[in-house]
């Protein structure tokens, strides 16, 4: 049940561009580190990266797979049901609680922590959102559930906003570094290589080549090169 599937299955879903059910199958197969529905998540973070590449896609359309696509049956699990569209409605209900606060919410004593870069009505929602979202955190951080309810409340509350979804992961804690890598995976799929913000984008090629030998911009190359379309 561990997050292993998750860091790898993201570029199954590139690989096949806007064909989600193809994406599902082919990480499904795959999964090898996976059991139980820690394999259906490893699956469906596929299908998410491949949903996000779609032309036109709506934002919304990407995390409501967790319901439209079911192929391996989840859903008639007879004691547990589909633990992953389980996960997306805690997702739903944890932003529509944060984003119900107000401005007469913000106490008169709060000082913003140094360095945040967004407003006093949006730091009490987002601590709303990680105070709700610790209801839902398993016995250890890089369990496979954990980590994919930590990336939907991020897309949710964030809305797609790449910046701001992940400082949210990144700043909630636990397993972050995984769950920020496949909660990018899925809105770099989303917005595309020139939306990204230049200096995270810079930063990542310059520090891959540099400290792992990786060139990105030439591996991203090869996969367009052999890609699946639909």
């Amino acid at each position: 049940m561990s997050c292993a599937g998750l860091l790898y299955t993201p570029v199954v879903g590139a690989y096949f561009p806007g064909n989600p059910v193809m994406s599902y199958h082919q990480a499904y197969g795959l999964t090898l580190f996976d059991i139980g529905y820690a394999r259906d998540i490893s699956a469906l973070t596929a299908a998410y990266v491949s949903k996000a590449m779609e032309r036109n896609v709506e934002y919304n359309d990407i995390l409501l797979l967790a319901r439209d696509l079911g192929p391996k049956g989840y859903f008639n699990s007879r004691l547990i049901g589909r633990m992953a569209f389980k996960a997306y409605e805690n997702a739903r209900y944890i932003s529509s609680e944060a984003y119900s606060l107000t401005e007469n919410d913000i106490p008169a004593t709060l000082h913003l922590p140094k360095n945040f870069k967004h407003d006093a009505l949006y730091y009490i929602q987002l601590m709303k959102a990680y105070e709700l979202l610790e209801n839902y955190l398993q016995d250890i951080p890089f369990h496979a559930m954990e980590i994919h309810q930590i990336n939907l409340i991020a897309l949710e509350f964030s809305k797609g906003d790449f910046n701001k979804t992940l400082e949210f992961v990144t700043n909630f804690g636990r397993d972050n570094d995984t769950v920020g890598a496949v909660t990018g995976a899925i809105l770099g799929a989303y917005w595309g290589f020139k939306k990204l913000p230049k200096d995270m984008v810079n930063t990542a090629l310059d520090v891959s080549k540099k400290t792992m030998g990786l060139d990105l911009e030439k591996l991203a190359q090869q996969l367009v090169d052999h890609r699946i379309d639909d």
